[in-house]
């Protein structure tokens, strides 16, 4: 599939763009099931989505659990959203995001998502790796 790209460094589509019947490469690449689609976003929804992810995430910051900041928990990396260095790339679902993670690298972002486990996971150790495991160029 070719897609035209605004950016390369980090990769973001023109347009918000879905990727169909994907749920085989999402089971057998991530372990991630029930999901057939990913939305990915172009700019203007990375930049509205990212800040509705941050509000929720501060009207949460004071609570015992949090849905949208996770929690920490054996097997599941990084189990806490850092919400202040990372950006909402797409979604599996509605309230399922796919986000760049910056804590580790600001030039190689890994990929995580808010995973079913209770809080966020990490699928690839990088956005590259991640738009090639899924045939995006």
């Amino acid at each position: 599939m070719q897609i035209q790209f605004i950016k390369e460094e980090p990769l973001i589509p023109k347009e918000n763009l879905v990727l169909d019947n994907i749920d085989t490469i999402l089971t057998s690449n991530y372990g991630i099931r029930g999901f057939h689609k990913i939305h990915l976003f172009a700019e203007k929804t990375i930049i509205d989505e990212t800040t509705g992810v941050k509000k929720l995430c501060y009207e949460d910051e004071n609570q015992e659990q949090s849905y949208w900041i996770g929690q920490q928990k054996e097997g599941l990396e990084p189990g806490i959203l850092d919400y202040e260095k990372m950006l909402v790339i797409g979604n599996l679902d509605y309230d399922v995001p796919l986000c760049l993670d910056f804590r580790s690298s600001l030039k190689q972002p890994s990929v995580i998502w808010l995973s079913d486990k209770g809080g966020w996971e990490k699928i690839a150790e990088s956005y590259k790796a991640f738009f090639q495991t899924l045939s995006v160029k």
